[in-house]
């Protein structure tokens, strides 16, 4: 998030910043404010004064804080929700994906059958 970014979110929701000296100042309505709101302000209050003086140059980088034992989750790509409409649809293994392999040489059936049950196994 880039420190414009993070400015129109406490916008958004009524928080008014602004530079007064050398000093930041913060308006807000009770509640307005979350604790990484606070902590934001907190760790990068020299990059917002800097940015009070300068508003019209590049984007200044704001690095999000999150909770440590909050779990990281990521949108599905358009394959995965395909996959997953698929597994609601008709549950069970019902998507392979074909591969043919040309080998050249000698193949250990038993060493390649442990390989593949081996992948298996972790998917």
């Amino acid at each position: 998030m880039n420190m414009r970014e993070f400015l129109a979110g406490l916008e958004a929701r009524d928080v008014k910043i602004w530079k007064e000296g050398d000093k930041l100042r913060v308006r807000a309505p009770e509640g307005a404010l979350t604790e990484v709101d606070r902590e934001h302000l907190r760790v990068h209050r020299d990059a917002l004064l800097r940015f009070f003086d300068a508003p019209n140059e590049g984007p200044q980088t704001v690095i999000a804080a999150r909770d440590a034992n909050e779990p990281v989750t990521y949108p599905l790509s358009s394959s995965q929700r395909r996959l997953w409409l698929l597994e609601q649809l008709a549950p069970g293994p019902r998507y392979h994906i074909h591969l043919r392999i040309a080998w050249n040489g000698d193949l250990d059936i038993a060493l390649a059958q442990r390989a593949l049950d081996e992948l298996g196994s972790r998917y």
